[in-house]
């Protein structure tokens, strides 16, 4: 990737970068090394608004203290793999949580849009009735190796990122060295730390054994009288 530093797939990039080097084990990449970003378009269902003429919700306590809980029931309506080194189930959680409600970047950007799933859009509504919306992600993928995954990315400050790193196979096998390494000094040290109670009783029965028997002196005879 060739775009200045402050564009949007500039940013893009930099996010992957800092998001893939972060783990001690990944392989190191380059912003060269993302390529093919584009979006992901996903649909959705919602609870629809309701009528102008229909009653008021009631609110609790709760639902007064802490309006978050009226907003209406989102659930992902697609069932398409698109990204298999991700899965469905992840991507439709991390689209509901993260997904942009507005298509992100510049419009010239290739667009993927996943079929809706038409049992799940309608097995979602509770009321029997519900409303299509649409959720966006953005996508990029790592060129650095013989693998070329494809990650994505959702809404915030700092950009979310969800999918599957490039490991260094020499950081790997230093780790599995050391790991390796660390097994072997530890069974050690418990040997030679089991081996030291034997040392120490064995050692009193030897110095006893070795020891010179100690030679008495003769007892002096009585004085004989003399006539």
């Amino acid at each position: 990737m060739t775009d200045h530093p402050g564009s949007f797939l500039g940013d893009v990039a930099d996010r992957v970068v800092a998001w893939h080097n972060r783990h001690p084990l990944a392989q190191r990449i380059r912003r060269a090394d993302v390529q093919s970003v584009g979006i992901v378009q996903l649909p959705f269902g919602r609870e629809p608004e309701p009528a102008w003429h229909a009653e008021p919700v009631r609110r609790g306590i709760w639902q007064v203290l802490f309006p978050g809980r009226l907003r209406r029931r989102v659930w992902p309506a697609f069932s398409e793999d698109a990204l298999p080194e991700i899965g469905v189930q992840p991507l439709q959680a991390f689209a509901r949580r993260h997904g942009y409600l507005d298509r992100p970047g510049p419009t010239d950007l290739p667009i993927r849009v996943l079929q809706l799933d038409e049992a799940l859009f309608a097995a979602g509504a509770k009321s029997g009735a519900s409303q299509r919306e649409e959720r966006f992600l953005v996508t990029a993928a790592v060129d650095a190796g013989m693998r070329r995954p494809r990650i994505v990315l959702g809404q915030g400050r700092v950009p979310p990122v969800l999918g599957q790193r490039l490991w260094s196979m020499p950081r790997l096998a230093a780790l599995g060295g050391g790991l390796l390494l660390a097994v072997v000094i530890g069974i050690a040290a418990l040997w030679l730390r089991a081996m030291a109670p034997r040392t120490a009783e064995s050692t009193p029965g030897a110095t006893s054994a070795s020891s010179p028997a100690q030679v008495l002196p003769p007892a002096s005879a009585p004085a004989r009288g003399t006539a």
